[in-house]
């Protein structure tokens, strides 16, 4: 064992033996004092029986006994050993996670032209979140099997709103008016409790909380009951749960089982899962998750098991799930697996009194500019972040350097801190532009410094609902942002703001330095702000809203999904990546016009519904279409028609974003189209009449409604039963059994069992790109995988489509698909 020691000592460092030593050296003591035991153990009885003087048989007996014992210690060092090796390995997958933090950005940016390097990174991310899926699954299953075993708490009443800390946040912010708001309102017994209460920035807004007399505790304060009255099932069952959640989800419990609230309301993404766990367990009546933000792979803040606790808590009966815009709640339902609109939105809320906000702070804002020695006239572009990765703010730094370059007379004001304001500091002093690039730090009057800015300048990588876009505009300064998750839903674009469709730094400087020159423009995207956002984000629709949920009885809202969704937006990115050429676009295009029966489509606009790989819209734009609109629910698709549409350069009008046609909302905020567009898309919404019935009334009087649907007419042999089955299959199946099955399918219904057909298998596969620009084994993937999934009749598309007032001007019936062309009746006059 001394020589044990030594190796070890040789081998590791010491800060690894450091990190190593509280999972090792348990596990060490007990085998060297089993090897100890059973030396002493061997000499003792082999030393009596010598005394005794027995013979051969009785030597022989103690000698078996000895052996005996010895295997039986050995059986334990092995498995002592083995369990030693898992625990090393869980702490080195965990001190992996942390040391690649820095790269998680590679996730969500699948740029088709990206390097080796990328690639990789990405595929390594991809196996570390399966792996920490199944770990997690595995607990997470055997501790459902044991829930029953609680006894929850019965009486229940108040609510209780659950955050990390009351630190100078957006959603802290929120809490603080949403609990302001409960308490005047109606004088709810509302409590307040936080993770971290220390001194500092952990208390920023508990003052704000102190005035309305709202109790504000710490989640810590209530672990004494886990020691002295909690009863014992909860402790058993909570060994159920991965080893990283244990503690916490315990103290919560302690905090829930003494305050025994009737609505617990839990705030950003670690205080959901351990809090939601433990309110379920403590059989809160209503629980409400909210995520306030992209799902968190987006974030440093990504942790082991955070995706399959959500998707488990999203099961469990009383379950909510908030988030404060259109981009997050997509994001996240996809993420998981959830259905289209199973998370509820309720855009944050603010004080849209402008006499409240504006005249105290209008002095203020003048004293900003004095004190940071900004001239009285000189234009003043402005920013409120924190300094880190996902707020770009070296990136902003890199805009101001290049449009003082342009027009030196800018200054520039940036408020916030955080662990790259240094770095951000630095680049500026290596420029030379201290004097004219204002470091505030953070400052509790905010709104005092964004009315002392002419222009507010966003450049987060990610975002869910920025506030202080909004408040921005809410005190009249336009805005300009990056194309953030939900940061395009706080402005009318071109309106009272603008989003940047591209990052490239010289561009953005060109346009801010026009945006500049033009005050009139400036003038009037600031009043729109103020009656926008007044009518839309004021904190009574908010707190309104709010209230809506708490009286509701959360369902079960996954009950009857499976959440298996095939990746049709990495499926579209691969094959652009691999196959887009001018030649492509001009089969897609010369199949669209051919189906439509025109020779060009000059002075129509179009809307393209599930535009996938943005081949088609593209098409649409090459053909002359006027406006384009093209949107998808899947990020992947998003970003692989932004390629596109960035690639080939191609701004004029052409709209691409995030969107639902079952979200009712949306489709109905979309103005009307000469041509609807939605191929192979529509059946794979889970409710194809929704989505058919919200897609076809974007069509203008007169306009054509173009779609293609899976025919059940055709699929007799299998039918589609079969083949629901088998993308259920894939949908779930790992990547080589993806691959094992595409090659069955090659074989069986290309092939038809016949190896010598394999010729005709390659001629397909060169002439497949000839029709509709397509890709054989990029359609083989989404056919097979195309889940969720529906099979409609030919006829009943016919008479279905003819109720919402359209005639049927064209069908054509493929080997899969049906393609349709409607078109709108004119409405019948009374």
């Amino acid at each position: 064992m001394r020589n044990l020691r030594r190796l070890i000592r040789k081998v590791l460092p010491l800060s690894a033996r450091n990190v190593l030593y509280p999972y090792c050296y348990p596990v060490y003591n007990l085998v060297a004092r089993s090897i100890k035991e059973a030396r002493k153990v061997y000499r003792n009885e082999y030393a009596l029986s010598e005394y005794s003087g027995s013979g051969g048989h009785s030597q022989e007996s103690h000698g078996k006994k000895v052996i005996k014992h010895i295997f039986l210690r050995l059986y334990f060092i092995i498995y002592a050993l083995l369990f030693l090796i898992y625990l090393i390995l869980r702490k080195l997958y965990l001190v992996i996670w942390l040391l690649t933090l820095r790269y998680q950005y590679l996730i969500v940016n699948h740029n088709p032209d990206e390097n080796v390097r990328a690639i990789i990174v990405r595929n390594f991310f991809q196996i570390l979140f399966v792996i920490s899926d199944i770990h997690a699954r595995y607990w997470l299953n055997q501790f459902s099997e044991n829930i029953s075993n609680v006894t929850p708490v019965y009486k229940h009443s108040g609510i209780l709103h659950i955050i990390g800390s009351l630190g100078p946040g957006g959603s802290e912010r929120q809490l603080v008016m949403t609990v302001t708001s409960l308490v005047k309102e109606e004088s709810c017994n509302v409590t307040v409790a936080c993770d971290d209460l220390s001194k500092g920035p952990a208390q920023f807004y508990l003052p704000q909380l102190e005035k309305t007399n709202v109790d504000v505790v710490t989640v810590s304060e209530h672990s004494t009951i886990i020691d002295n009255e909690l009863n014992d099932d909860y402790k058993t069952v909570i060994e159920y749960l991965p080893l990283s959640l244990r503690a916490d989800v315990l103290q919560y419990i302690g905090l829930l089982h003494n305050k025994t609230p009737e609505i617990a309301h839990f705030w950003l993404d670690t205080v959901c899962i351990k809090g939601g766990i433990a309110a379920v367990l403590t059989g809160v009546p209503r629980i409400v998750l909210g995520l306030r933000s992209l799902p968190p792979y987006h974030f440093v803040f990504h942790r082991p098991n955070m995706r399959e606790a959500y998707r488990w808590l999203a099961k469990q009966q009383g379950v909510i799930l908030v988030n404060n815009s259109y981009a997050g709640a997509r994001a996240y339902e996809q993420w998981l697996g959830l259905p289209v609109n199973s998370i509820k939105i309720v855009y944050n809320g603010f004080v849209t009194d402008l006499n409240k906000l504006i005249h105290p702070v209008q002095a203020h804002s003048k004293g900003v500019r004095k004190s940071n020695n900004i001239p009285e006239r000189t234009t003043v572009i402005g920013t409120v972040i924190r300094f880190t990765e996902e707020k770009r703010p070296l990136l902003w730094m890199n805009i101001a350097i290049a449009l003082n370059k342009i027009n030196p007379e800018i200054h520039y004001l940036v408020v916030g801190d955080g662990p790259l304001l240094q770095s951000c500091k630095n680049k500026i002093k290596r420029h030379g532009l201290e004097n004219v690039v204002h470091f505030c730090g953070n400052v509790s009057d905010v709104y005092s410094y964004i009315l002392a800015m002419d222009l507010f300048l966003l450049t987060s990588r990610v975002e869910g609902l920025p506030n202080v876009l909004v408040e921005s505009q809410l005190l009249g300064v336009p805005v300009v942002t990056t194309r953030a998750g939900g940061a395009p839903e706080t402005l009318l674009d071109k309106n009272t703001g603008w989003v940047l469709e591209n990052e490239n730094i010289d561009e953005i400087s060109s346009k801010l330095q026009n945006l500049i020159q033009d005050k009139t423009q400036l003038n009037k995207a600031g009043e729109q702000g103020r009656k926008y956002v007044s009518d839309k984000f004021s904190v009574e629709r908010m707190v309104k809203e709010i209230k809506a949920i708490y009286a509701q009885r959360g369902v079960q809202q996954a009950a009857e999904f499976d959440f298996a969704r095939f990746e049709f937006g990495k499926n579209w990115v691969n094959y652009i990546k691999a196959n887009y050429i001018e030649e492509v676009l001009e089969q897609s295009k010369q199949h669209l016009l051919n189906f439509l029966e025109v020779e060009d489509l000059k002075g129509k606009t179009f809307l393209d519904i599930g535009c996938g790989s943005g081949l088609h819209s593209l098409s649409a734009v090459d053909a002359g279409a006027s406006i384009i609109y093209s949107f998808d629910y899947d990020l992947d698709s998003v970003k692989a028609t932004h390629y596109l549409k960035d690639y080939q350069e191609r701004d004029e009008n052409w709209h691409v974003e995030q969107g639902s046609v079952l979200d009712d909302a949306y489709i109905k905020d979309l103005p009307t189209f000469d041509i609807v567009y939605s191929w192979g898309v529509l059946h794979h919404t889970g409710d194809v009449w929704h989505a058919i019935k919200n897609a076809a009334s974007r069509v203008k009087p007169g306009g054509v409604f173009y779609i293609a649907l899976y025919s059940a007419d055709v699929q007799i042999d299998p039918g589609p039963e079969f083949w629901l089955e088998i993308k259920k299959k894939y949908v779930s199946s790992g990547m080589l059994r993806r691959r094992w099955m595409e090659l069955w399918y090659i074989w069986r219904f290309m092939m038809e069992s016949q190896p010598i057909k394999i010729l005709k298998v390659i001629e397909r596969a060169y002439e497949y790109k000839k029709v509709r620009g397509m890709n054989l084994m990029t359609d083989i993937r989404d056919w097979l995988g195309g889940w969720p999934m529906e099979f409609v009749f030919d006829n009943d598309a016919i008479i279905f489509c003819k109720k919402l007032g359209f005639k049927l001007e064209k069908i054509v019936t493929g080997e899969a698909n049906t393609e349709f062309l409607f078109r709108q009746l004119p409405a019948v006059k009374e």
